[in-house]
């Protein structure tokens, strides 16, 4: 991002960037190859975490200003309609879903914004962000559209090599739009950010399985989100949550369940001298019948946060 982002609007910053990579890829066929291929590598390293990966962009969403999240999941025909409250998706998140390991999550946040959020690309085609200032669309269509320009408009060595791809990186084929027009449609009042999935069929009765059997307890790390609502054709949900100390207690309809919380931070030492910080939770539940399901099944509820 450039020193002039101060007096740049966020629709203009992410205007310049489509269009910086644009003349990349014109100058570069090895960059629109690289990008491709460490797209596919990742969405592939996240596969079937695609709900949680949601849920944890959208708890990384919290400010002084919002230190609790709500999430809406809504699953209607092809759609997976994703809204939560808190800071709003920024040009800077856009930029970092365009670029791999670009973050832009600051300390205390789960993972890698942009890292995770490509595990989604397993289930969709095209990827709409909605926020009230501007909504970005990414879709394996232009894609496919931008790497026949870039063979027909590239000198650069080595452009025959762009034959053995089908697209470029669906993250990298993007438009931006500043009207308010199509955004009401997808934000609904008190949310802040949208992310509307156009899905395969083929993927349809995964996405609305993880929907359904999305267990609660997994709301136990999600350190600001509160509340989560799923909807689909088939059921209505609502989880939520309360965090004071060391207890948290879940609830979904008639369902309570009661859990210790213990969390330990620090730093560790790698090879190479560089440190890192950490943080380590673990959650015990408190009903002794419940633990004993929990043992039966053979679940273990674990997260261990790094920046490694």
């Amino acid at each position: 991002i450039t020193s002039r982002n101060n007096t740049m609007t966020e629709f203009e910053i992410i205007k310049e960037e489509i269009d910086a990579i644009e003349q990349k890829y014109l100058r570069s066929v090895m960059d629109i190859i690289s990008d491709h291929n460490t797209e596919n590598k990742t969405k592939t390293d996240y596969k079937r975490r695609q709900i949680y990966e949601l849920l944890q962009n959208a708890d990384d969403c919290y400010s002084m200003e919002f230190p609790q999240i709500a999430v809406r999941m809504e699953l209607r025909d092809n759609l997976l309609i994703i809204q939560n409250t808190g800071v709003p998706f920024s040009a800077r998140g856009i930029l970092s879903l365009m670029h791999t390991d670009a973050s832009s999550k600051h300390e205390g946040t789960i993972g890698c914004k942009g890292l995770g959020f490509r595990s989604v690309l397993n289930w969709a085609n095209r990827i709409t962000v909605y926020t009230n200032e501007f909504y970005v669309d990414f879709s394996e269509e232009r894609a496919v559209h931008n790497l026949e320009r870039y063979k027909q408009q590239s000198h650069a060595y080595g452009s025959e090599e762009l034959d053995r791809l089908r697209r470029t990186a669906i993250l990298t084929a993007a438009e931006v739009y500043n009207g308010k027009d199509g955004i009401a449609e997808w934000l609904s009042p008190g949310f802040s950010t949208a992310i509307v999935l156009d899905c395969d069929d083929a993927h349809l009765d995964e996405i609305r399985n993880q929907l359904i059997n999305l267990k609660f307890e997994e709301l136990l790390f999600l350190q600001h989100v509160n509340t989560i609502e799923i909807i689909t054709s088939e059921v209505t949900r609502k989880i939520e949550s309360i965090k004071e100390n060391e207890i948290c207690i879940i609830q979904e309809s008639d369902s309570i369940s009661q859990w210790r919380v213990w969390s330990r931070q620090g730093e560790l030492t790698q090879e190479n001298g560089e440190t890192k910080k950490y943080e380590l939770i673990i959650a015990y539940n408190d009903n002794v019948t419940e633990r004993e399901a929990i043992r039966e099944n053979g679940v273990l509820y674990s997260y261990f946060k790094d920046h490694m």
